[in-house]
């Protein structure tokens, strides 16, 4: 559906001379599954992945240093 749309955008921008807000690239880029795993580097460095509350925490501090 993102991709009929995308193309209907992209005839649009080419009637009209405007660029389109989305485009068939774009829609592309996210049809793909994006989801990556720490594992490897919890393996290999000892990495911990902060807990969502200890992680804004942290953020909030560096923020306002």
């Amino acid at each position: 559906l993102m991709m009929i749309i995308a193309r209907g955008f992209l005839g649009i921008a080419w009637l009209t001379g405007r660029t389109p807000p989305i485009t068939p690239a774009f829609v592309r880029r996210y049809n793909h599954n994006w989801e990556v795993s720490c594992n490897k580097a919890r393996k290999e460095l000892g990495y911990r992945p902060a807990s969502f509350e200890e992680g804004l925490k942290k953020t909030i501090e560096w923020i306002r240093k």
